[in-house]
């Protein structure tokens, strides 16, 4: 059964609503319906609040046994729903009527009324409710002796517990990555409060030793003492112009390398997304709604290749800069791969292709979730952008001794010999156009076996894979 939602009471009414509440989570059912019967019914109180008094109450008659107050209540309810058209909460009322009915072995009419419920919790996309009407159906035709049927409703209410399963999957793996977000943010402050205290200690002693020197020299020999400072100032100001020298060159190759792929790989996306913008806006004016939402279609289709290059220059940025900060954690891998697909999901539909995964449940590996989702979405990507229309993308993860390996393979254009030595370097020789023109930066390979090293694991290309591409990625850390 499902217990009504919360409705505001008086303020008597209300705390006796309240303990009746408490008492009905801690399982004493008649504690509840002392307090539930002690709640006033008075000329003020809202149709919607008696509709959900009388609904607890008849949960707490049903679960003691009392099933003729049970229906007596719940029917009462049906009526101020119906009354107001408060569908949803129609669904549960039907679906807890069936309940009582089917305990009273009245298996035909419970049958009536879990297919009311059903009805109603699917016009209303109410999952919960509906998973519970399908798994009550499957019971009840069991009880009726129709096995077909049975299977069919049951089949049903797993596949939407399945999903519900994989929603809240996927909000937990967002809730850490909340945490582990402020977490990153803590150590790199920390870090830096380490590093200035570090950098004072070590000026401070500098100071120490410098005048010691000084006064040790002059108490030797003024002169001699004179000549070396000069000597000592001079050669470190010589290496301090030399340091700032190379940093500065270091500076103005990424800053070339970074003007380089923004000139020729954001402002073609940028233009694109202009133009197909005013061309949206124009289409609508004109009525013309096809062409409208062909258009919205190829803007979000940019806006998220677009986004991943955002994503690869800022990581990129920071392995040049050294403000990468990993914490490794442990991760539940199929929930990460599943979001990281949920996220690629409008491409592989433009391109209906299908991601197929072989993934053990329980298998966990810990490293940084940052750096694990960068490099799985641009790996899937990348297979996006070579695979041809109406194709699939197999995704396969098992443990090894030393940690785990996860495997990519697509049956698209493949990887050309020729290119195989300079995969892992960043340049413009080895960027290419996808099956439909899809643009690319030459960042994202670079960008996976750098944050690879980093983790403690490595990447290795089937060069003979024929047709497609197939890659190997082992992270050597594991729980």
């Amino acid at each position: 059964m499902i217990i009504a939602r919360n409705t505001s009471f008086p303020l008597q009414n209300e705390v006796f609503n309240s303990v009746g509440a408490i008492y009905y989570k801690m399982e004493k059912y008649d504690k509840a319906l002392v307090y539930y019967n002690m709640v006033a019914i008075e000329h003020h109180f809202t149709d919607n609040a008696l509709s959900e008094l009388f609904n607890n109450k008849a949960l707490c008659y049903s679960l003691t046994e009392q099933y003729d107050s049970a229906v007596f209540y719940l029917n009462k309810s049906i009526i101020l729903k119906e009354k107001h058209r408060d569908l949803a909460g129609l669904a549960i009322s039907y679906l807890n009527l069936g309940d009582v009915y089917f305990q009273l072995q009245k298996n035909k009419t419970a049958l009536s009324y879990f297919i009311k419920s059903r009805d109603l919790a699917n016009a209303q996309n109410e999952e919960l409710t509906l998973e519970n009407a399908y798994y009550n159906l499957s019971m009840t035709y069991e009880s009726l002796g129709n096995y077909k049927y049975a299977l069919h409703n049951f089949k049903k209410s797993d596949s939407i517990r399945l999903k519900l399963d994989k929603k809240e999957s996927i909000w937990k793996l967002s809730q850490i990555e909340k945490k582990l977000a402020v977490q990153s943010k803590q150590l790199q402050i920390s870090e830096l409060e380490t590093l200035n205290t570090k950098k004072e200690s070590e000026l401070n002693m500098r100071s120490m030793q410098r005048n010691a020197l000084i006064a040790t020299s002059l108490g030797l020999l003024l002169i001699a003492g004179i000549v070396s400072i000069f000597l000592v100032q001079r050669n470190r100001a010589s290496r301090i112009i030399q340091s700032q020298r190379n940093d500065l060159e270091t500076l103005n190759k990424t800053k070339d390398r970074l003007f380089s792929i923004i000139a020729h790989d954001l402002r073609s996306p940028v233009n694109s997304l202009r133009k197909k913008n005013i061309q949206a806006m124009k289409s609508m004016e004109s009525g013309d709604l096809g062409m409208a939402q062909e258009m919205i279609r190829h803007i979000r289709k940019d806006t998220e290749q677009t986004s991943l290059l955002l994503n690869n220059l800022l990581h990129w940025s920071f392995t040049e800069t050294g403000n990468l900060f990993l914490l490794p954690q442990p991760i539940l891998l199929s929930a990460c791969i599943e979001g990281v697909i949920e996220e690629l999901s409008f491409a592989s539909q433009e391109k209906q292709v299908r991601f197929e995964t072989d993934i053990p449940e329980q298998l966990i590996v810990a490293t940084d979730l940052n750096c694990l989702k960068i490099i799985l979405r641009n790996l899937l990507q990348n297979a996006l952008k070579f695979s041809y229309f109406d194709q699939r993308i197999t995704i396969s993860c098992w443990q090894e001794r030393t940690g785990v390996a996860i495997r990519i393979r697509d049956y698209g254009i493949g990887i050309p010999a020729e290119l195989h030595q300079h995969l892992f370097n960043m340049g413009q020789e080895k960027i290419r156009k996808g099956t439909q023109n899809e643009q690319g930066s030459g960042l994202g390979l670079w960008l996976i076996h750098y944050l690879l090293k980093k983790n403690n694991g490595n990447i290795s290309i089937n060069a003979h894979t024929n047709p497609g591409t197939e890659i190997t990625i082992t992270l050597n850390h594991s729980l």
